[in-house]
């Protein structure tokens, strides 16, 4: 008896070093940690193994869909299965950007690239001390006149359509200063 006690005693250890449970709820959502590293995330939509190693993360779920991370909180990529990609913290160059920065502007965390399905969207966020005004003139000067244009308080929208191409430049005031938006969209 003691060796039946014995086996089933090392079995439920291996069970347990196999897999933990590191969270669970009432709806019956639970988070386990695996003996491999990985991570498993079940709810009533479905299952999701996450492994990573610090700078590296990939999320699989049960129907076969990934998204791959993999940078930190100053700038990375995200890719997905689809096709789709995120390119964020990287700051883009105006040749990157195809629009003139304001001049003397400085860039500012939000900025980055979005891809999926042949289109585009990449934005530059900056910072500047002069004016919404100021920076709409530059901009209606630079591009000619807007397709659209709207001032709200201290915020100028403007928005250019060309082609296949838009272009948004939003240039509003935040604790003394002007954040400046510019976002081109390419579709495919």
């Amino acid at each position: 008896m003691k060796s039946a006690n014995l086996v089933v005693l090392a079995a439920t250890l291996v069970l347990v070093a196999c897999s933990r449970t590191v969270y669970s709820d009432s709806e019956g959502n639970t988070v386990k940690q695996n003996a491999d590293g990985t991570m498993t995330v079940e709810t009533d939509e479905g299952t999701a193994t996450i492994q990573g190693d610090g700078s590296k993360m990939t999320i699989k779920t049960d129907d076969g869909e990934s998204v791959e991370v993999e940078g930190n909180t100053e700038g990375g990529t995200i890719k997905s299965s689809d096709g789709g990609t995120v390119t964020y913290g990287k700051g883009l160059s105006e040749s990157e950007l195809g629009v003139k920065f304001y001049p003397g502007s400085k860039e500012t965390a939000g900025g980055g690239t979005y891809t999926m399905e042949g289109a585009t969207v990449s934005t530059s966020v900056r910072e500047t001390s002069d004016e919404p005004d100021a920076v709409a003139t530059f901009y209606r000067k630079e591009l000619g006149k807007p397709s659209v244009e709207t001032t709200q308080a201290d915020a100028t929208t403007l928005i250019w359509q060309k082609g296949n191409s838009t272009v948004t430049v939003v240039a509003g005031r935040d604790s003394g200063k002007t954040i400046v938006s510019i976002t081109v969209a390419n579709k495919g």
